[in-house]
């Protein structure tokens, strides 16, 4: 009954995966405070619960959540709906570990869901945010530079990509 109601889970992912009102994680950071602001975009309604703990502030039931989901959907890699939803997984995870300060490992689940689907500019940009808190200016410009350049014409979240590379350029500038 338990493999069952697994494969049942799995099929309701990949249709909440291909739904038209999916959101995908984006960072923002917030220049007064020093913060990490998670902003959520296109991403698989099961990563809802995610969103939620981390917008309560609560980053290590976040991220246990989302280590869960990953392994889930992990099974799921070799199609190209698993790969969307694994890589939504992933990127969520990096933000909760990013909220958590576990930089090292964010950055490592980031470079996993960049390497899954290198098109999509939310990893990028999660990344350069653990850089950015690590204070690796450097690295994080190159990131949102890259998210940037993943972007598509018609995407609203050109302005935190650009904002992020201001912030990112200005604190560069000022570690000179």
């Amino acid at each position: 009954m338990k493999s069952i109601l697994t494969v049942f889970s799995l099929i309701l992912l990949l249709m909440a995966g291909a739904n038209a009102n999916s959101q995908t994680t984006g960072t923002r950071l917030l220049p007064y405070k020093q913060k990490t602001l998670v902003i959520w975009y296109d991403e698989p309604h099961e990563i809802a619960a995610i969103r939620n703990l981390l917008q309560q502030g609560h980053g290590e039931k976040a991220v246990k959540l989302a280590r869960e989901f990953v392994l889930t959907v992990s099974a799921l890699e070799s199609s190209g709906e698993g790969q969307a939803v694994l890589y939504y997984a992933l990127n969520a995870l990096c933000a909760a570990l990013t909220k958590t300060g576990e930089l090292t490992e964010a950055i490592g689940t980031c470079d996993k869901a960049i390497d899954l689907v290198p098109w999509k500019w939310h990893a990028y940009n999660n990344r350069g945010t653990a850089h950015f808190i690590s204070r690796d200016y450097a690295s994080a410009l190159r990131d949102y530079r890259s998210a940037g350049e993943t972007l598509n014409d018609g995407e609203d979240a050109r302005f935190i990509i650009e904002s992020n590379i201001k912030l990112a350029e200005s604190r560069l500038a000022g570690s000179r």
